[in-house]
């Protein structure tokens, strides 16, 4: 063989090495890592979260709590003061008169801590005696429930009691009780009436308006009745009414409050 064929063959033999060592090398080597993601993407990712997680907090933030505030009291009635109870407000039939410019009807009135006349007086009659007396409708109109001193209890031993334990005076105020003292018209135990209103004269005297139960021994009602007071004499003038024609001079024990 000529060189010639000899260096051709180690040629081809060359070649043919190389061409089947590049797959081998291909599959062998091994690849280089992915390159971190740019500086932008990395950015506009970590604002993307930032915005997520403020919408997510604003949909689950509670609201603000309700301010309510208080009710005003009812037209009529009096808010109370410490270590007081509330006086109960004006019934219907008052309200409506007053936003009429009326006054209100008889006996429908409320002074003191007591109720109204319409709670307080149940006309009963049974043998021998008559119901609501003066005294226990005055107790329930007042609200003045001291000194139950037994059955035997009148008027006059009512403010004796009351008068011991400091719980009387000369003067009179809406919501008392003016005690009569026993006089010779048929009073032996002295009688009760509630004052509704009190009106000062310019004299020192006043006009009262009162109500009252039994002014005829069977227990009927009279609402209105209109007196004078003298507190120097210590007596009343009663001015209409079913006494009127006689009730001169009728000497007053004084006035019950709580």
């Amino acid at each position: 063989m000529t060189p010639s064929r000899h260096r051709l063959r180690a040629l081809l033999g060359a070649a043919l090495g190389l061409a089947l060592a590049a797959p081998v090398a291909a599959a062998t080597t091994p690849k280089a890592p992915a390159a971190d993601a740019s500086p932008t993407k990395t950015t506009q990712k970590a604002a993307q979260q930032r915005t997520t997680g403020k919408a997510t907090a604003g949909a689950t933030a509670k609201p603000p709590p309700k301010v309510t505030t208080a009710k005003a009291p009812a037209k009529g009635a009096t808010t109370p003061g410490p270590g007081t109870a509330a006086k109960p407000a004006a019934s219907k039939r008052t309200a409506a008169a007053r936003k009429k410019g009326r006054a209100a009807p008889a006996g429908d009135e409320i002074a003191g801590d007591g109720v109204l006349e319409t709670e307080c007086y149940r006309l009963t009659r049974g043998k021998g005696r008559c119901e609501p007396q003066c005294l226990p409708y005055t107790r329930c109109r007042s609200g003045i429930t001291s000194c139950r001193i037994g059955h035997e209890n009148g008027p006059v031993t009512w403010f004796n009691c009351e008068q011991a334990r400091g719980n009387t005076s000369p003067t009179p105020a809406d919501g008392r009780v003016l005690v009569l003292g026993r006089n010779p018209h048929n009073m032996s135990t002295g009688h009760t009436l509630y004052v509704e209103r009190t009106e000062p004269r310019g004299d020192g005297r006043y006009d009262l308006v009162l109500s009252h139960t039994n002014y005829d021994r069977r227990c009927n009602l009279e609402t209105n009745m209109r007196a004078e007071y003298d507190p120097i004499a210590k007596t009343i003038d009663v001015r209409s009414g079913k006494w009127e024609p006689w009730g001169r001079d009728l000497r007053v024990s004084g006035f019950i409050h709580n």
